[in-house]
């Protein structure tokens, strides 16, 4: 076990294993032990646009902000037990290590078993997979033990120690890009925002609001730029893909509209959040789209695709429409069922080379946990 206090020095493209590298601060610790004998947790999906400044975006240090909510269209399912034979087993590093985490932080040294019944099946596809595993594993954790820990500071510790599973070593993890938004939007629910500082600034509900989400293909969406940064077309933009990506090619994209998005999105969008106005904030996204980040999507994913999906999505009836995070997935936000199913049969017959695994359904919905007393 390594605890390392936040703001010491840390290699950003290091390995290490699970227990090692735990981002602490002082006020987290604190004594508890198992009330409950396990906890089955269920999260949706995240979809994050508009990242506020990509300045910001880089391992370790949580940043860069951004608007998201999450989707019922994909999801994963984790349970967490409390065992008597000691030890922590899970099946992945990032669980192992969240576990070992926790266990620190409250001086517990008895067993943990975590179980995965179910993942987000779409890995680096902009639905938070590894994001919202990591805050259903803490907030199942949280449960067992009574709840020791406040939901801003379990935000807080996950933003904090933001890690991926290795692809290219075995059993090991670096240390991830995180702007905050994704926990957020599982944590709290609604539309969320999370500013370029990442702080939680608040949310708008999203009653009565529909998703319709479309997976993309790397391998046809991708542009030239994929290759420039020889990422695998077969595996999608991993989370230090997005890094290198972003750091290529948004210098000058956040010289010349990065203080213009920032006014539009404080004047123009914040003031719909602080009303508790969803539809309103998100019916500026078209304009946003004209100066924000899809600027960016369109310099290493076909750019013309991308404006004839979203243009089909606004025809159709899409109150908004992007790509969610660094893609290549699509997402529209509709006022109904129906017009996210009418979205959908849209888009399907015209870009079938693009798009697969259409969905339909809710935002903003919160994770759950669901408490066995007994076990």
């Amino acid at each position: 076990m390594t605890e390392i206090g936040i703001g010491a020095d840390i290699n950003p493209g290091a390995r290490f294993s699970p227990g090692e590298q735990l981002r602490t601060r002082p006020e987290w610790h604190r004594d508890a032990r198992p009330v409950h004998r396990g906890a089955r947790v269920t999260t949706p999906g995240r979809l994050h646009f508009q990242v506020f400044d990509f300045n910001r975006m880089r391992p370790v240090t949580p940043g860069a902000g951004g608007i998201g909510t999450s989707t019922t269209t994909a999801g994963s399912e984790i349970e967490v037990t409390v065992t008597d034979d000691g030890g922590i087993t899970a099946p992945v590093p990032t669980a192992e290590h969240f576990a070992r985490l926790f266990a620190h932080l409250v001086g517990y040294r008895g067993g943990l078993r975590i179980e995965v019944p179910q993942r987000v099946p779409y890995v680096h596809s902009g639905f938070g997979s590894n994001v919202t595993f990591n805050t259903g594993m803490l907030a199942g954790l949280n449960a067992v033990f009574g709840t020791p820990f406040s939901i801003p500071e379990m935000w807080d510790i996950i933003t904090q120690n933001f890690v991926e599973n290795s692809d290219d070593e075995a059993g090991k993890l670096f240390w991830g890009v995180d702007t905050g938004v994704g926990e957020a939007c599982v944590l709290y629910g609604g539309f969320v925002w999370v500013d370029q500082y990442a702080r939680y600034i608040g949310s708008a509900d999203a009653d009565g609001l529909w998703l319709m989400t479309a997976k993309g293909d790397t391998r046809t969406l991708g542009d030239e730029k994929l290759r420039e940064f020889g990422i695998s077309i077969d595996r999608g933009v991993g989370d230090l893909d997005e890094f290198d990506l972003t750091q290529g090619v948004t210098y000058a994209y956040q010289d010349e509209y990065g203080a213009q998005v920032l006014d539009f999105l404080e004047r123009r969008m914040k003031p719909h959040l602080l009303r508790n106005d969803a539809r309103g904030m998100l019916e500026h996204g078209w304009e946003l789209n004209e100066v924000g980040s899809v600027r960016v999507l369109r310099r290493y994913w076909k750019g013309d695709v991308l404006d004839d999906i979203l243009r089909t999505v606004r025809e159709a009836g899409g109150i908004y429409s992007t790509m969610s995070s660094s893609g290549p997935s699509i997402f529209a936000v509709c006022d109904s069922e129906a017009a996210a199913h009418r979205v959908r049969e849209a888009l399907e017959p015209r870009f079938g080379e693009y798009l697969s695994n259409y969905a339909v359904g809710r935002a903003g919905t919160r994770l759950k946990v669901f408490l066995d007393p007994e076990g």
